[in-house]
């Protein structure tokens, strides 16, 4: 007999309690309050998320600002945003760069479930303006390989129903 519910409010566990964090990750303070709280943590964050939060936290740490091309409300970019030590900026679009002031030192990332080609569009803005650009392709290849099958089989379908969740990021890509 399993009571197993979806909670949003973190501070609603207690100790027995066991947690299992969902493939997009949660904040790090989130997850470091869990941990403080000895409450039973199994991370299934996926593999292609817990690399970006690396890469965050460690050219953060190295002076570099962080610009990562997502959706600000993600769970994911929130959580990959928490493990930035110095800037980070969220962005959907080149243009939202502009009113942004960047240090000479910039990494780009993408949230995994992107498109690489609006990924690209990011990247090529800086690149025009910025001497030092590092870029992490952290689209996930599932994702990649999903788009562009659905890209393919759209040009020889008349009709082409993508199912999938209502709030769901790689739905909608």
């Amino acid at each position: 007999n399993f009571n197993v519910k979806l909670e949003n409010d973190l501070s609603n566990f207690n100790e027995k309690d066991k947690v299992i964090v969902r493939t997009h990750g949660i904040e790090k303070q989130e997850l470091q309050m869990l941990k403080d709280k000895n409450i039973n943590v199994i991370d299934a964050t996926c593999p292609f998320v817990t690399k970006p939060q690396e890469i965050v936290k460690e050219m953060s740490k190295l002076n570099y600002d962080v610009v990562i091309f997502g959706d600000k409300e993600h769970p994911e970019i929130k959580g990959v945003k928490s493990y930035a030590v110095n800037n980070a900026f969220v962005v959907l679009k080149p243009e939202e760069l502009e009113s942004i002031t960047l240090k000479e030192k910039i990494v780009v990332i993408a949230q995994t479930t992107k498109r690489v080609d609006d990924f690209l569009k990011i990247t090529n803005y800086l690149i025009k303006k910025y001497r030092e650009i590092r870029v992490f392709n952290t689209i996930c290849n599932a994702t990649f390989d999903n788009q562009e099958a659905a890209a393919e089989l759209s040009k020889k379908a008349d009709v082409m129903i993508v199912m999938g969740g209502r709030n769901s990021s790689n739905t909608k890509q």
